[in-house]
């Protein structure tokens, strides 16, 4: 009797499987896809953590957060303006994409845009030839 009832059960079990929906192999990496943004013109005030609370409130994962470097917004901008205001990179799951650039949640003068590197200068790249590191 106990094994008719483990039959009945598998065979349930696959029914299961095969009528619910399976995601894609695609599906499942932009779920697991981490991206990176650029979170600035913050007040120098602002922590990392209190940056975290914030996007935590909006049911968005903050997997990490760290201080960088303001970036200008223009050339003229003088350095003692970027002293005065604070820079954030902060990574958070694909899926949370939309909801982090959803202007609207955002202070007005905030700016969140996704992360870019900036090139690399000839001279500031490094090169290993047979073992040994070389500047450019």
């Amino acid at each position: 009797m106990h094994i008719v009832q483990s039959a009945v059960f598998l065979s349930a079990w696959f029914m299961a499987k095969q009528l619910a929906i399976i995601p894609t192999s695609q599906q499942l990496l932009s779920l697991l896809r981490r991206l990176f943004f650029y979170v600035g013109n913050l007040s120098v005030d602002c922590t990392t953590d209190a940056l975290q609370s914030f996007v935590s409130n909006m049911n968005i994962t903050a997997i990490s957060c760290f201080d960088v470097r303001p970036r200008r917004r223009f050339a003229e901008e003088s350095d003692e303006r970027l002293k005065s205001r604070k820079g954030f990179r902060l990574c958070t799951w694909d899926k949370d994409r939309e909801r982090l650039l959803n202007d609207s949640v955002w202070p007005e003068y905030v700016t969140v845009i996704e992360w870019f590197s900036k090139p690399r200068r000839a001279e500031n790249v490094r090169q290993v030839h047979g073992g040994f590191t070389t500047s450019q």
